[in-house]
């Protein structure tokens, strides 16, 4: 069976810096990363979850981990406000300033972002185990302004005409699935 799971942005926005960027470089991660995702679950187990056995968790991890997913996008059109700091010194005579940018993505409210891994396998404990992962994580991904509602989503066994499909919504005929390029290793300096 496939492993799915779909990320909505309520408010309409994604605010999350991609690895290898400053925070102030004014860039947006899109689409969530697998390290992201992967980091988020691990977080998770050791703060919400650590009754979870760590063999399980790291056999989850390690298979979602062993090949780049796929994601079905919504489009986002990148924004971002300016803003000037206070600096330490501060004052009416000295107007000691910081300038910053607060990129991020907005979206359609009612969009999905769809993460599949279409040949991973997870046995039934497994996936009962990241369903409660899934379940406990926090109501952001990326910075914390990014409210997100995150679900897990059931996929058909495997088989020569389902391929593992995903019980979601049928996507419109101009939505995809894409394979990002590069490698889970090269996308999690």
């Amino acid at each position: 069976m496939a492993v799915a799971m779909g990320f909505e942005f309520p408010l309409g926005e994604y605010h999350a810096t991609p690895w290898d960027r400053a925070v102030n470089s004014g860039d947006s991660e899109w689409p969530p990363s697998p390290w992201r995702i992967l980091r988020a679950l691990l977080s998770v187990w050791h703060t919400r979850c650590p009754d979870i056995d760590l063999q399980t968790v790291e056999s989850v991890i390690g298979k979602l981990a062993s090949e780049p997913p796929s994601y079905l996008l919504p489009e986002t059109f990148p924004s971002h406000t300016r803003h000037y700091l206070p600096g330490a010194s501060h004052s009416e005579v000295s107007r000691d300033t910081a300038y910053t940018l607060a990129p991020r993505l907005q979206l359609a409210p009612k969009s999905q972002v769809l993460v599949r891994w279409p040949t991973v396998e997870l046995d039934a404990h497994e996936r009962d185990s990241l369903e409660r992962l899934l379940q406990g994580l926090p109501t952001w991904a990326g910075l914390s302004r990014s409210a997100t509602r995150l679900s897990w989503i059931r996929c058909l066994p495997r088989s020569p005409t389902t391929g593992g499909a995903c019980q979601t919504r049928r996507a419109p005929r101009s939505e995809s699935w894409c394979q990002l390029p590069g490698s889970l290793a090269r996308s999690s300096r």
